[in-house]
This record gives structure tokens, C-alpha cells and sequence, in this order.
């Protein structure tokens, strides 16, 4: 065969396997970003709406009283809300939302891969960003409640991308051992703000400034003063959160509104919420790791991993062993399921993603510094790792995590997304704007009548829940916010 020929056919080879992940990428978003035309909102959307009315300090003051110390989730629960600017403009504000928030979580991706692996050709990293996206939205429990639905992403999605965007300056100066005077500000800010997301963020942040920090006095590293002032703005962030009167006063509310309730783990004794706890953090965090698109995932992640190491010199550098820093990593999970079983959390779908997304975090920060920790040994198959992490290799290994996605019963996000929108969707969406039509005309008057929904339209990536009784808190706030003085029920 010619060199002409071999060449001819080397580049009609490459093409091809560019052209299934291009096309394997995009039927893999097209649903989640479809469904952001059909969000609609719920619940506490309206309540938070409500509140807003009031003013931004009557606001802030209620909440951070009342109900919780994520100060940060407050100040954009308040000026995000698009409902607050009525409903005409907010029912295209909730949707416009989940869509910004799922192409500010590919970008946020793809910067921190940018940051680590700065040797990665933009195209690649493109592919692994949203390779990791579809990963994520695929596999993350209970998409309705925080991407669809907007207090829920304000919640939980959006802390997600604090927290990445808090990372890649991290990582930066990590790398780099200096940022630009409006680089380190952003760091420090992106710091503080991340610890009043969410309790779980803020334990899970913190840790990893600690282990950081620890690391950091183990190699006499120069950067120990700038380490400790962010350890610094994350305790006072820690502070504010915690300090909060609305957590107490929400907690001692639960407690006395569900107490005699069989069901609620916080009616039982410390000692048997701690061994449920431990043990619904052990079957959860093996259901997570039960995952062959995870393995998939880091197995394209390692080379990448080792490269890091030797362009960096860290082989050299002294690093506590990495199976202390995962047997505290499971620790801390475990300690994280047993706070959410006390707030009577646990079975919020929300608060599993989020749990589960700081988890594959966390296991990927572990095997970065097993790579660390044995560099040496590793070394020697550097060839083999070249030829792993070659660009027909890794075309091939995210062609196998498509595939992988698509037959998984672990995650069949994708699967039933288009399912719904091929059968549930059309159903649904008429119903949701016929009932909406029936509130907006119904607005200020004494009665409206809707329907309850049908159990068989009701989406499960769009819809968080729907009307269930006449005097439910759900039905009193969307009657605050229609001004409406009464919405009648009826069945279908």
C-alpha cells in the first residue's frame, strides 16, 4: 500500500470517529436542552415570587431568619426569580434559566479540564466537557427538581457551577503559583460565596481546603500564606451559614411538624439515625461507583492524570497516601448522609444529585493524587499511557461511553427523554398551558376551577409535583401569586 493510500485512509479513519462523537454528543444533549422550552413553574417559585414583594432586606431578613443560612442561594433566589417580574415574563424566564445553566455547566466543565490539563487540544477538551455534561445529566438522580425547575436549580445546579467556577482559579494558582489582581479577588470572592451555596458544598469545599492546606505544609510550599486566607474566608463563610437563626428555626419546625411520624428518620434516636446513616451512605455510594459510564469516564481520565504529574514535577513531592484520603472521603459521605437523614432530607432527589455529583468529584481528586503518590512506579509505562491517551484511542473510548449510556439500566436519562418526547411531551404541554391560560384569566378574580393532572402525561423530567389537595401550601401560594381567592380542584 502506497503512503499516499495509508495517509488517504488514516484521515477518512480519523474523520469517521470524529463524526460519531460529534453526532454521539448531540443526540446525547438534544433532550436536556429541549426540555428547557417546556420548564414551567412550581411550587416555590411562586412563594419565593410572593416574598420578593416586600423588597430585597424584608426578603433576605425572612429567609435567613425563618428558613436558611445559604446566603448566597437568598440573594439569587431574590434577583434571579423571573417570576418577580410577573408571569408573562417569568414563564419565559424559567425557561430560558435551565438552558443558560446547562451551557454555563459544559463551560464550567471544559475550564477546569482547560486549567488541569492545559496540554489538551481545545477540540478534545471540548469533546471530554461535554462528554462529562451528558455524563452528569444522564446519571444524576432527580433532573426534574434541578435543572427543570428553577428554585430547584437555584438550589442545587447552581451552586454546581460556583463551586467549578471557584476550582478553576484554584486549580490556576495551583499551577501557575500567581493570578492577576482581579484573578485572585474573583478567587477569593468565588471562596466565600461557594460556602453559602449548601451545607453539603460547604463540608465538602472545606475538606478539600484542609487536605490542601495539609499538603501544602507537608512540601514547605511558598503558598501557604495565600492557602490559609482562603481557609480563612471559608470558615467566615462557614459562619454565616451556620450561625444562621432560619436553620434552627426551620429544623425545631420539621421536628415538631412530622414528629410521631413513622416514616421521618428524625423521630428516631441519635444512635439509630448514625447506623442507618452509615449504612444508606455505604449502599449509596456503591450504587454511584455501580456506574460503567463512570469507569469509562476515568479511564479516558488517568493518562491525563499521569501526564499532569510529570509535566508538573510532583513525583518528587511528598503527599499523605491516598487510601487515608479516600477512607475519609467515604467518612465524610457517610457523615453527609447522616446530617441529611436528621433534616428529614433524605429521599429528596435534589439532594442525592448533589450528593453523588461532589462524590465522582471527590474520587476523581483521589485518583489524581494516587497518580501523584506513585508517580515513580507509574513512570516506567509511560509508553503504554502515550499510546492509551492517543486521539484514535480516545475517539474510541468516548464511542464506548455513548454506548455505554444508551443500554445502562443505571442511567436511562436519555433513553426516557425521548421517550417523553415523543409520547408524554405534546400531552403534557397542552395540558400545562391550558391550565396556566385558566390562572392568567382567573387573575384577581374570586374562583378559578383547574384539573389535576393525569398520572399518564405527567413528565417525569419536567414536572416536580402537581396539585393534590384544595388546601395544600401550593395551592395557597399560587393563589397569593395569581391573586386569585380560591382555586377549585377537580378531577380530570
Amino acid at each position: 500500500m502506497s503512503s499516499f493510500t495509508k495517509s488517504t485512509h488514516a484521515f477518512r479513519s480519523k474523520n469517521l470517529l470524529t463524526s460519531f462523537v460529534v453526532l454521539g454528543l448531540a443526540l446525547s444533549l438534544l433532550p436536556f436542552f429541549l426540555f428547557t422550552f417546556f420548564a414551567h413553574p412550581y411550587d416555590d417559585d411562586f412563594n419565593f415570587a410572593n416574598q420578593s414583594r416586600a423588597g430585597f432586606i424584608h426578603f433576605f431578613n425572612g429567609f435567613y431568619t425563618h428558613m436558611t443560612g445559604r446566603y448566597v442561594v437568598i440573594f439569587t433566589s431574590y434577583w434571579l426569580n423571573p417570576l418577580r417580574w410577573g408571569y408573562e415574563y417569568g414563564s419565559l424566564g424559567v425557561k430560558i434559566f435551565p438552558f443558560v445553566f446547562l451551557v454555563c455547566f459544559a463551560f464550567a466543565i471544559y475550564q477546569v479540564i482547560r486549567v488541569s490539563f492545559s496540554y489538551l487540544s481545545r477540540v478534545y477538551a471540548v469533546f471530554l466537557a461535554l462528554s462529562m455534561e451528558v455524563f452528569f445529566l444522564n446519571s444524576l438522580a432527580g433532573i426534574n427538581e434541578w435543572v427543570y425547575w428553577f428554585i430547584g436549580a437555584n438550589a442545587y445546579f447552581l451552586p454546581m457551577l460556583i463551586l467549578l467556577a471557584c476550582y478553576v482559579y484554584l486549580i490556576k494558582y495551583l499551577q501557575k503559583g500567581h493570578l492577576s489582581v482581579s484573578e485572585a479577588l474573583l478567587l477569593h470572592f468565588l471562596n466565600f460565596a461557594v460556602m453559602g451555596t449548601h451545607e453539603i458544598i460547604a463540608v465538602f469545599h472545606g475538606a478539600v481546603l484542609c487536605f490542601l492546606a495539609i499538603h501544602i505544609h507537608l512540601n514547605k510550599s511558598k503558598w501557604r500564606i495565600s492557602v490559609f486566607y482562603l481557609l480563612l474566608g471559608a470558615f467566615l463563610g462557614l459562619m454565616v451559614l451556620v450561625l444562621a437563626p432560619g436553620n434552627y428555626t426551620r429544623w425545631l419546625d420539621i421536628d415538631q411538624r412530622f414528629a410521631g411520624e413513622v416514616g421521618r428518620f428524625s423521630n428516631k434516636g441519635v444512635l439509630k439515625v448514625m447506623i442507618l446513616g452509615v449504612y444508606f451512605g455505604v449502599s449509596g455510594m456503591g450504587n454511584w461507583l455501580n456506574n460503567a459510564s463512570f469507569w469509562i469516564l476515568t479511564l479516558l481520565l488517568l493518562p491525563l492524570m499521569q501526564s499532569l504529574v510529570l509535566r508538573l514535577g510532583l513525583k518528587n513531592s511528598r503527599f499523605i497516601h491516598p487510601l487515608f484520603h479516600l477512607f475519609l472521603l467515604f467518612l465524610m459521605f457517610i457523615f453527609l448522609h447522616i446530617f441529611v437523614l436528621r433534616t428529614n432530607f433524605y429521599g429528596t432527589v435534589r439532594v442525592e444529585a448533589l450528593l453523588q455529583f461532589l462524590f465522582y468529584l471527590g474520587i476523581w481528586a483521589n485518583l489524581q493524587l494516587c497518580m501523584c503518590f506513585y508517580a515513580e512506579k507509574i513512570e516506567k509505562f509511560n509508553a503504554q499511557i502515550k499510546e492509551v491517551s492517543s486521539k484514535t484511542a480516545f475517539s474510541l473510548g468516548l464511542i464506548c461511553l455513548f454506548l455505554v449510556l444508551s443500554i445502562t439500566p443505571s442511567s436511562q436519562n436519555i433513553n426516557n427523554a425521548y421517550y417523553e418526547i415523543a409520547f408524554v411531551l405534546p400531552h403534557y404541554q397542552a395540558f400545562i398551558h391550558q391550565r396556566f391560560e385558566i390562572l392568567k384569566e382567573a387573575r384577581g378574580k374570586s374562583s378559578a376551577v383547574i384539573k389535576r393532572m393525569p398520572p399518564q402525561i405527567q413528565s417525569k423530567f419536567l414536572l416536580v409535583k402537581d396539585y393534590q389537595a384544595p388546601s395544600s401550601a401550593y395551592i395557597s401560594r399560587t393563589e397569593q401569586y395569581f391573586r386569585i381567592k380560591k382555586i377549585q380542584l377537580i378531577d380530570p
